[in-house]
C-alpha cells in the first residue's frame, strides 16, 4: 500500500469519514466505466454535503475519474457479488488509503470466493434466468423469430455460464467466456458453436435449445436445492407466499412459478389442491400449496 499520496488524492484519504481509497490504473481492471482516464479512484466514503458522487479532474498529468461509494454500499456489493467489475476492481486496485483495514477485509472475503449458502442461492438464481431465457427463446423459434430466439438463448448461455462459476465457487469475472473456458470447456464450446458454425442460424438454434434442455433437466434437482431444503423442513405444505419469505430465500431473484412448477413434473414436489370443502375454507379462497416428494 502506498504510504503517502500527494495533492488531491493524498487529501482524499485523510477527509474524515473516508475508510478507503483504491485506484485502478489499469484500463483492463478499471473496465469501461473509466474509459478516456489514466486513473480510477475509488474512494470509500460519505461524499461532503452537496457532493457529486463523481468528479473528474487533472492530477499532474493524469486524467482522474473520482468515484464515491458508501462503505455499507460496498459490504452490499461484496455480498451479491453481481458486478464483476467491482469484484475486479477490490482484488486488483491499489489501496492508496486505507483507516481501518476496511479495503483489505473487504479483499479478503472476496479473495476467498463465494460461500457455500451464497454460492448455492447463486445457482439458483442463475438456473431460474436460465429457464425464463430457455422458455421465452423456444417460443420465439415456434414463432419463426429467429433474432429474438438468438438473443435470448445468449442470455440463457450467459446464466448457464455464471451457474458453472458459481459452482465452482468463484466469481464471475469481466471476461466472463474466458474464464468458463477454463472451468467448463463444453459450456464454452456450445456458445462458441452458436456463435461460429456454418450451419444455418435455425439449426444452430436448434441445437442450442437441445443442450440447454439437457442441461435443465439434469441440473434442477441441485441447482434448486435451497427450496427443496426448505420444502423439506417440515412436514406441513407450504404457500408460495411462505416460501418465497422464509429466510433462506427471501429476496431471491426467482421465477416462483416457473421454478415450482418443474419442481412439480419432475416429481421432486407435489402440489397439494385447495381446499374444497366449504365448511372448512370458501371454494376459490384456497391456494395451491407445496409438499416434499
Amino acid at each position: 500500500m502506498t504510504a503517502a499520496i500527494g495533492g488531491r488524492i493524498g487529501a482524499i484519504g485523510r477527509l474524515p469519514g473516508v475508510r478507503g481509497v483504491l485506484s485502478v490504473k489499469n484500463a483492463a481492471v478499471a473496465g469501461p466505466a473509466a474509459d478516456g482516464f489514466d486513473e480510477l479512484l475509488i474512494v470509500f466514503g460519505n461524499a461532503p454535503d452537496g457532493a457529486s458522487s463523481i468528479h473528474h479532474y487533472m492530477e499532474g498529468d493524469r486524467r482522474v475519474q473520482e468515484r464515491w461509494m458508501l462503505p455499507e454500499t460496498a459490504e452490499q456489493e461484496v455480498k451479491a457479488g453481481s458486478d464483476p467489475q467491482f469484484v475486479k476492481w477490490v482484488l486488483d486496485g491499489e489501496i492508496v488509503a486505507d483507516a481501518d483495514g476496511f479495503l483489505p477485509r473487504l479483499r479478503e472475503r472476496l479473495a476467498a470466493g463465494v460461500p457455500a449458502q451464497q454460492r448455492d442461492r447463486k445457482r439458483m438464481e442463475c438456473y431460474s434466468s436460465f429457464l425464463k431465457h430457455y422458455l421465452v427463446a423456444r417460443l420465439h423459434l415456434r414463432e419463426g423469430r429467429l433474432l429474438d430466439a438468438y438473443s435470448r438463448i445468449v442470455g440463457a448461455l450467459h446464466d448457464w455460464a455464471c451457474a458453472v462459476v458459481y459452482e465452482h465457487g468463484l466469481w464471475p469475472e469481466p471476461g466472463l467466456w474466458e474464464q468458463v473456458r477454463r472451468l467448463n470447456p463444453g459450456v464454452y464450446k456450445l456458445y462458441e458453436e452458436l456463435a461460429r458454425s456454418p450451419e444455418s442460424l435455425e439449426e444452430r438454434l436448434q441445437l442450442a435449445l437441445l443442450a440447454c434442455e439437457f442441461s435443465l433437466v439434469s441440473k434442477l434437482e441441485a441447482c434448486c436445492r435451497p427450496i427443496l431444503d426448505v420444502i423439506r423442513s417440515r412436514e406441513r405444505p407450504w404457500r408460495l407466499q411462505e416460501l418465497a419469505s422464509h429466510p433462506d430465500l427471501a429476496g431471491a431473484d426467482v421465477e416462483w412459478a416457473l421454478i415450482l412448477d418443474r419442481l412439480v413434473k419432475k416429481g421432486l414436489v407435489r402440489l397439494i389442491p385447495p381446499e374444497t370443502d366449504i365448511e372448512k375454507e370458501p371454494i376459490g379462497s384456497g391456494e395451491w400449496k407445496y409438499a416434499h416428494a
